[in-house]
């Protein structure tokens, strides 16, 4: 299931168009972001782009950011790269707390020295224009931006703005303007929420497509994968409380 939107772009770019895939939270879950390779062949992005929250809270930390680094994805930092830097308990709850120290536990230091060259932004340059990537804002990786924040709150958030402007963090794909720039966020690919009284951790991968012509064509992506498959992973990689884990990934519907 995909959406789409073209919408005109503000200033002036290059005929020539470009493709970018931005993926976000992947949360260390290797049957979603498996699923959305898969897709990317399909679609022929001319680059990828990383939003942060590579490793932590799934099966497959250390094989989900080796991904990552292999591939040269450009990259920002989200909040749960930077805990990898330095832990901290949480005690507002315990399986995460749990899952998370198992997760920094399956890094190297070269791990973590990948994760510690991470910006927490980037400048990308589309043509004549540019698009800004971050993971919660460009003011902080904890910030929350949604469709319905007030702008007035926007405003301490983004001391620098740009045509387009990406970020994650929410898991909740968003498209909205803010003054003359357009805020997107492509959803998460490895923990996308449902917030239904079932679960809220849902069976499609969420990522987004950005194609720059004389207008910017928005296409956000949903990609079916095996929460059976997620919900067995925890256990065969030896992941703390398994059995819960794999319930909660048990709750959702398989598509």
């Amino acid at each position: 299931m995909a959406r789409f939107y073209l919408l005109p772009l503000p200033g002036t770019i290059n005929q020539t168009s470009m493709k970018l895939a931005i993926l976000s939270d992947l949360h260390g879950n290797w049957i979603a972001l498996e699923a959305v390779l898969k897709d990317l062949k399909q679609k022929s992005p001319d680059v990828v782009v990383c939003l942060g929250d590579i490793a932590l809270t799934g099966p497959y930390p250390r094989e989900v950011l080796e991904l990552v680094q292999a591939e040269g994805w450009p990259t920002v930092r989200g909040n749960c790269d930077a805990w990898l830097l330095d832990p901290m308990p949480y005690p507002a709850d315990s399986h995460i707390e749990a899952l998370d120290y198992w997760c920094h536990a399956q890094l190297t230091v070269e791990h973590l020295s990948f994760i510690e060259t991470l910006p927490q932004t980037l400048r990308i340059p589309i043509g004549d224009t540019e698009l800004l990537c971050y993971h919660g804002s460009p003011h902080s990786y904890h910030d929350i931006v949604l469709a319905q924040t007030p702008e007035c709150e926007l405003v301490p958030m983004f001391p620098g703005t740009a045509p387009l402007m990406v970020g994650g963090h929410t898991h909740q794909a968003m498209l909205r303007r803010y003054g003359n720039t357009l805020l997107l966020n492509p959803g998460s690919v490895g923990l996308p929420y449902t917030g239904t009284k079932d679960g809220l951790l849902g069976g499609e991968a969420e990522y987004l497509l950005l194609q720059a012509t004389p207008s910017v064509h928005v296409e956000f992506c949903r990609v079916p994968f095996s929460t059976t498959k997620v919900a067995e992973a925890f256990r065969a990689q030896g992941a703390p409380d398994a059995t819960y884990w794999a319930a909660e990934w048990r709750k959702t519907t398989e598509i």
